[in-house]
Parts: C-alpha cells; structure tokens; sequence
C-alpha cells in the first residue's frame, strides 16, 4: 500500500466462529487497472458484541491510514512464523505445547525463513522436504509435527489476507506408526507395588503409587490438593495440573476434569498419608489444610507468606523434574530401568597459583594429582549417569489402562478414568490390549451357544506341541522364493513366518523382504503386523527400517 493511499466507505466483517470475525477495508480504485483495491483479511478473536467489533475495525482501519502494514504485507516465512508465536503464546497453553512449537517454529523459520510468503509454492516446499529426508535432517516424526505446524501457520496467512492460498494445503506427511507402548506386565505390576509398599511413605511413592492405582497423569497427581480426595465416597477429583514451569494449570480438556474412583486400598494409603503429612508439617510449624497439597515439599517461605504466617517455610507443590529424577533412580535401585553410561568423579578443591579453584576430576586423575604431592581437597563424590532406559511415570498411567481392559473392564469406563478428550483416542492407543481379549470373546461366544463354561471351551484348544512346525533354514526358504516369490498377501506372510523363525539374532523388515524376495511394501507391512499380533515376533526399533525379534 502506497504511503498516501487511505481507507475509502465502510469495512466488511465476516463470521468465522464463535467470537470469531474477518475484517477488511475498501482502500479506493487502482489507478492503472481501475479495480478496487481491497485491505488484507485480518482475524479477530474474542469479539463478544458488536461495539467490540466495530472497535477491532477502527483500530484497522487506522492502523491502514497510517500506513503500519507496508511492512506486513512483505512478511518473510519466518517473521510471519514468529508472528504466529507470540500470538499463540498469550494463549493458555501449557508450557509443553509452547515449547514445542517454538522448537517446530525455529525449524520453520531455519528451513523457509528468508523466503517471502509470497513467493512460497508447493514445488518449494516439496523440494525442501525431500532434501530432508536424503540428509537425514529430521525424523519422520519430527519431520510431520513440524508439516503440521507450517499448514496452521500459512492457513493463517490465507485468513489474515496475506497469501491466497495455503501451499502446504495438498502436500501429504504421513504420520508414521508410533512406537508400540510397552506397560507392565501383571506380574510387573505386582512387583511394582509390592515395592512401593515396602518402601516408607513419602510423597514420590505416594505419586508413584496413584498413578499406577488411578491411571492419573504426573502433572494431575502433583497437583492434587486434600480438598478433592474424599473418603466417602472413595474418589478423587481431579480438575488442575501442576505443570513443568511450577505453575497450576486447567486439565489436559475438558474430558481431564473428571472423578476416579478409588478402592479401599488406595483411601487407606492415602489416609494413611494424610496423617503422616499433618504431623511431619505440624513439627515445622505448619498447618495441614484442604489447601494443601498431596504430594508437597517444604521450600523457604517469600517475604509476603513470612509476614503473612510468621514462619521461614512454606508448603508448596512437588517439583515435576526433582520427581522425574527420583523416579529414575527408583527404577534403577528396583529393577525397572537402568542407565547406559555411569561415571563416577570426584568434586574437589585444587590450588593454582594463589588461589584455590572447585573442580571435578576423574578418580584417576585425583590419584596422580595426589601421587605428585599437588595441593588438592577431596570435597565428595558425584556419579554423573546417561542414557536411561527403563520405566517412566507415564507407563503406570499406560499400565493402568491395559490391566483393566485386560480385565474386562469396558472401553467408555477406561476412557473416563483417563480423561480422554475422545473414545478414538483410547481405542487408537490400546488396540493391542484390546486384540488380545478377542479370542475370549470367541469363547465366551462358543460357550454361549453350546451351552458350556469359558473354562470347558479353551480346554478344548489343539496343545501347542502339534502345532510346531520344525522351521525352515535361511538356504530353504531363499531356493522356495528364488524364482518368482510369494505370490500373494497369504504366501507373502508364510514366508516371513518362515525367515523369522530361522532367526538367531534381531532383522529388519528391509532383510526379510530381500530375503522372501517380497516386491510388495502392503504384503510385508500386512505379514509383520499378523505375525506381531501371533506373538511371533515383536518390534524393538522405531527407525525407517524398523527392527524385529524373534518372541523367545
């Protein structure tokens, strides 16, 4: 817009939803081609009344006047990306969403941020993408979330009036398969609790053990207040999250704030617990109150409560990582996780020149130091441990859920438990635990029409011994499949039967297909997925070339 150009009669407004308009202005005739020259589009949130609205639309209309969108209408990618941002982030996100759109949003801006928004097309993008993928750039994971956040942030463009038409709108990223969520067996479980409940109460273990009890989420369980556990009737309440900036937050949705019944048990654990809580903080001068939190720790008090209640500490919320922490170190004392990497260093205080320095050093390097008569303090030992695997706190929430299915419990109770927004959700991310109730459904059918108990119907089942079929050497299966291969779906899947049972050692579903000579990418996807449902082979890679094993 030229510097002098000024808006001309009345603006149009649109609804686009709830509280939600479009706005632009007629800005006079183009005096070359003669047509009406027309405003941006621009998106207007939270708009209650009509004197809202005609305020959003005089502030455009001087914000046109004076001239303050010659720079908007020439937003490159990234400025308009980070634009986006900051918009987003004067939303009530959690602190999780945000940073990982600022991570999805400095992709963006790293890969397409000097490009014009104008002058961005498909071919570009597409291009881009593909460069991506040849060096490796992103995961197929990392590579969808940051698609998915470019499409909201140029179908924005297209609202806002600056570009007409959304170019990632026709470009597809597949969301790739999900690595498969391993809870704890029965047995594990078992185990699990049993070593919670030899351990001394305190608010980690109490965490630990709702979240397995109750399936609640970290963030619910750490923000859980005395005020909504009740013990008649035997449920909690839950309807705020202590989140990972320290903060109490609404639930996940709507469908978050919910009741979860409680069996004995856990009321008395936690009863239990609330005792203990009320004499530990009455020592230190603090009062137990429906206010005060389950799991809580003691901090210094601020000026403001210190004044208030006359006491140096305060009780607050749990902190998120110091339990993250914890948690890790449990399952690795326990038996549930461990770390690849621990290295043990000494933290010291060592003379150079006038002045002493703290440092950390190996043991060895203490040693010499030592050995050569330096001037060195010994102050205590640190272990500094990488590369955890094991379980993690969400598991005991996944736990939860697949017991429960497992135990008959229906889909729309597990839901309501979980707080899923949506049913597809829980369906979505138990389809395993709900496959393996299906051959009890077949004989709770069979029984049901031939008059017998479930117990009677499996006991009919062909023992396992027969079924066995000696299997068949890598040399065998590639002299059946050298001419021509399996020629369908059900050949195609005998034939990775057959490689993977020859197995000794981990494949890939890259050498089970040259080795069955399988030309078809369905037929092997399609073989795999039977065989996993079978319990032949089970996946332990999320890579592109994902790995398996033999279930042995």
């Amino acid at each position: 817009m030229s510097g002098d150009q000024r808006v001309i009669g009345t603006g149009t407004a649109e609804k686009r939803g709830k509280n939600k308009y479009r706005i632009r202005f007629n800005m006079g005739l183009n005096p070359v081609t003669g047509n009406y020259i027309k405003s941006p589009w621009r998106t207007v949130r939270d708009i209650k009344n009509k004197a809202q609205l005609r305020t959003a639309m005089e502030q455009y209309k001087a914000e046109l006047n004076a001239g303050l969108l010659d720079k908007e209408a020439n937003y490159t990618v990234g400025e308009y990306a980070w634009k986006f941002y900051e918009m987003r982030s004067l939303m009530s996100l959690s602190p999780l969403t945000l940073n990982r759109e600022r991570n999805e949003i400095r992709q963006i801006d790293e890969l397409f941020g000097k490009i014009k928004l104008t002058d961005l097309g498909p071919h570009t993008i597409k291009r881009t993408y593909a460069r991506i993928r040849e060096e490796q750039l992103l995961t197929e994971f990392a590579l969808h979330a940051m698609h998915t956040k470019f499409k909201q942030i140029l179908q924005e463009a297209v609202e806002d009036g600056f570009i007409e038409r959304n170019p990632c709108r026709r470009i597809s990223v597949p969301r790739p398969e999900g690595k498969e969520r391993e809870p704890l067996s029965l047995e594990e479980a078992a185990r699990f609790l049993a070593c919670l409940e030899d351990a001394e109460l305190d608010s980690n273990i109490v965490a630990s053990y709702l979240m397995l009890m109750t399936g609640m989420r970290l963030g619910e369980a750490l923000g859980l207040t005395w005020k909504y556990v009740s013990f008649s009737p035997m449920q909690i309440y839950v309807c705020q999250q202590y989140s990972s900036d320290r903060k109490l937050r609404s639930p996940k949705s709507k469908k978050s704030r919910r009741h979860i019944g409680i069996e004995p048990d856990t009321a008395n654990h936690l009863a239990i617990w609330k005792a203990m809580q009320a004499q530990k903080l009455a020592e230190m001068g603090i009062q137990q109150t429906l206010d005060t939190p389950v799991l809580s720790r003691i901090t210094m008090a601020d000026d403001a409560t210190r004044e208030e209640t006359g006491n140096a500490l305060m009780v607050t919320f749990a902190d998120p990582h110091n339990f993250n922490k914890w948690f890790r170190e449990w399952c690795v004392k326990n038996g549930f996780g461990h770390y690849e990497n621990v290295v043990d260093v000494y933290k010291v205080r060592v003379r150079e020149g006038r002045r002493w320095k703290t440092k950390q050093i190996s043991v060895e390097e203490y040693r010499s130091l030592k050995e050569a008569g330096e001037k060195i303090e010994y102050i205590n030992s640190i272990s500094h441990k990488t590369g955890y695997t094991g379980l993690s706190p969400h598991r005991l929430r996944h736990t939860h859920a697949t017991l429960l299915i497992g135990a008959g419990v229906d889909l729309k109770t597990v839901q309501a438990r979980l707080g899923h927004a949506q049913f597809a959700t829980t369906l979505d991310i138990y389809t395993h635990a709900i496959a393996a109730k299906d051959t009890e459904a077949a004989a709770v059918f069979n029984g049901a029409i031939t008059h017998r108990s479930v117990d009677e119907v499996t006991a009919l089942a062909v023992p396992e011994q027969s079924l066995e079929v000696q299997p068949k050497t890598i040399e065998e299966i590639e002299v059946i499949v050298e001419a021509a291969g399996p020629r369908n779906g059900i050949e195609a899947t005998a034939a990775v039967r057959e490689f993977a049972l020859a197995q000794e050692h981990d494949f890939t579903k890259r050498q089970a297909m040259e080795t069955c000579n399988i030309k078809s990418i369905k037929w092997m996807a399609n073989a795999l997925r039977e065989l996993q449902s079978e319990g032949i082979i089970k996946k332990i890679g999320t890579s592109k070339d994902a790995r398996y094993r033999l279930c042995t």
